[in-house]
């Protein structure tokens, strides 16, 4: 079985669908079947990152999440796939749109009405076999997570995921909200009525600048490693410092790739540790190991992250 991970940023600006993006490109091109979904229904855009191997005004006549979510007795998933080919990369993998971008797409999203789905739709078992579904088809599915925990994001930060990624930024606000967000979703995961193992979550501090500030930097590492402990409990050896585990999870800010949606991990390459594509590695090595034999990545990292392979999908 597979394993939906579910990327979270507090009122956004993290760099949470970037990160999603590159991560998933990693993870196809170490050869696993990888699915990409946006859930993010009020910002949708997770396709244009990919805006180079697929053709936009075609994607956006295809039914998506939205759609989904209004006609779950009518329409099923596999036919909201479309797939990303990057030949060149031999990379390929799955996209689910947030829904098909037609004019009404508002209007559409205006008329979503959850309390329905769940109550004349039986919403909960559709969500679980849509789960269940991604999970024995993919190795890992992605949904770029809409903020906060109400609604249409308590699907995609409670119900749906084995893991949540958790981006935030060097402010008291986006930290602080994090660990809030956090406490509210295992509190509610925990009154969950199906008996699942525990949600594990990564916390990424996203466009991160230390290369200038390194003495700030590394005073807002120390905070961090503070307000974010209990967060780690589950997977983190004791034997790691908190620090040492966000400095490899860290996100660099690099100006070049805040313009625009990019690729870095295609257009940079992986192999400069001070790179953005580097630092993806590091946390799509976390999630192809499932969060297990962590000291591999700080005692032996070529040997923590997984080989890479051509596209099997």
């Amino acid at each position: 079985m597979g394993n939906i991970i579910s990327f979270y940023s507090y009122k956004g600006g993290a760099g949470r669908t970037m990160g999603l993006a590159n991560v998933s490109v990693l993870l196809a091109q170490m050869g696993f079947k990888v699915l990409i979904v946006d859930w993010d229904l009020e910002a949708p855009g997770l396709e244009h990152y990919f805006k180079q191997y697929i053709d936009i005004q075609n994607i956006h006549l295809q039914d998506g999440i939205l759609d989904l979510l209004l006609n779950p007795e009518k329409l099923n998933w596999k036919h909201c796939i479309q797939t990303i080919d990057m030949t060149k990369e031999q990379i390929k993998m799955d996209l689910i749109t947030a829904g098909k971008r037609t004019n009404g797409y508002f209007q559409k999203l205006r008329k979503l009405d959850l309390n329905q789905l769940y109550s004349e739709f039986n919403g909960f078992e559709f969500i679980e076999n849509l789960r269940d579904e991604w999970k024995t088809h993919y190795d890992f599915t992605l949904v770029d997570s809409r903020t906060g925990v109400t609604d249409i994001g308590e699907i995609s930060t409670i119900q749906l995921p084995d893991m949540l990624v958790l981006f935030f930024t060097a402010m008291e606000q986006s930290v602080n909200g994090v660990v809030d967000i956090h406490r509210k979703v295992m509190k509610a995961y925990q009154k969950f009525p199906n008996e699942r193992l525990k949600l594990l979550s990564i916390p990424v501090p996203g466009r991160f600048d230390s290369k200038e500030e390194f003495m700030i930097a590394q005073q807002w590492f120390d905070k961090f490693a503070s307000k974010l402990a209990d967060i780690y409990l589950d997977w983190l050896p004791k034997s790691i410092k908190l620090k040492n585990i966000l400095e490899l999870t860290k996100i660099p800010y690099l100006a070049y790739f805040s313009f625009g949606e990019k690729l870095p991990v295609i257009e940079q390459g992986i192999n400069d540790p001070a790179g953005l594509g580097y630092a993806y590695e590091n946390l799509a090595a976390l999630i192809a190991n499932n969060l297990e034999n962590v000291e591999l990545l700080l005692k032996d990292r070529a040997r923590f992250v997984p080989e890479y392979k051509p596209a099997t999908q």
